[in-house]
């Protein structure tokens, strides 16, 4: 299998050890660690403990909390909510981070993390459908989840119809995966999901072959003309104001993803924003959103490096 219907049957996309072989810690010397990977290519270390400021949810509320109309419900103790607060500080003083969703907490206690709490999940899901009637929810996973098996998938499923609302996981359960930017990847992945069948159209280029494979793409002629769809995580409100206007200053017509992806089809999915290029800024977070656009027939993407530096800004 192969295209969007590859990305569109995982439950959740692969770890990035995996995917891309991403390391999140080493300890120990460079010049070993260059040994090894010129010998064996690098060695995962499976058994070991690493702490971080962040995690999967950190930056998987970071990516949905810029979704307009939509609820984010954190399916964990009150705590575990909190990664909602560590999201919007990472861009320190001065800057505005673009919260357009909203955010809910299941507050589990300790019993809980026992005989399960389901019923918690389902009356957060309702409330917020009763307070805001958000176009679409995530659940966001914990570790806690995690130990008390609820079955988060069929319970998305049955209040989704019964509220008619679109509910979708995101599993940032923290026990895949030690690299807090699989988060990133877990929230384009439903956000991918939500997008399925809610297009239409071919992206300018695909039909003449333009568009390469593995989240690379070379632009044909005549591409100033283009509508480009900006998506970048981590990025203030500010910054992305003036990322448009330099574009539009360009003659390039823009605007952000996240604050166009507003509508919704019959079935309650995502509309992809009309535009002939979707810009993916900041591989680290969006590369494999880019990968998952690129699969389908309808969309084409370009990840590209945050213009850092001089270098970078050419």
């Amino acid at each position: 299998m192969n295209g969007a219907a590859h990305y569109e049957k995982l439950k959740r996309p692969p770890i990035r050890e995996k995917r891309i072989g991403g390391i999140n810690a080493y300890y120990g010397k460079i010049s070993d660690l260059i040994e090894e990977f010129e010998s064996s290519g690098g060695v995962q270390r499976v058994r070991t403990y690493t702490q971080t400021l962040e995690d999967e949810l950190t930056y998987a509320i970071r990516a949905l909390l810029t979704l307009r109309g939509g609820v984010l419900v954190v399916h964990g103790p009150r705590g575990c909510a909190m990664a909602v607060f560590a999201a919007v500080s990472v861009l320190g003083r001065g800057r505005t981070y673009p919260c357009l969703a909203r955010c809910y907490s299941t507050d589990l206690s300790e019993k809980d993390s026992i005989m399960g709490s389901e019923k918690k999940l389902r009356d957060a899901v309702r409330r917020a459908c009763e307070e805001h009637r958000p176009k679409h929810i995530f659940i966001l996973t914990t570790p806690v989840v995690a130990i008390n098996n609820d079955d988060v998938i069929s319970a998305a499923r049955e209040m989704s119809e019964q509220l008619g609302v679109r509910i979708l996981p995101v599993f940032t359960d923290g026990f895949k995966s030690r690299m807090p930017q699989t988060g990133s990847d877990y929230a384009f992945h439903a956000i991918f999901g939500m997008l399925r069948g809610a297009r239409g159209g071919t992206a300018a280029g695909k039909e003449s072959g333009t568009a390469a494979s593995g989240g690379e793409s070379r632009i044909p002629a005549g591409a100033e003309s283009w509508r480009v769809s900006v998506a970048a995580v981590n990025t203030s409100a500010e910054d992305m104001d003036e990322l448009i206007r330099m574009l539009q200053e360009a003659g390039i017509e823009a605007e952000p993803f996240f604050k166009a992806m507003n509508e919704t089809d019959e079935k309650g999915g995502l509309v992809l924003p009309e535009a002939e290029l979707f810009l993916c800024v900041g591989p680290e977070e969006t590369g494999y959103f880019a990968e998952c656009l690129n699969s389908d027939a309808a969309a084409r993407a370009l990840s590209v490096a945050p213009p850092v530096g001089l270098e970078g800004s050419r």
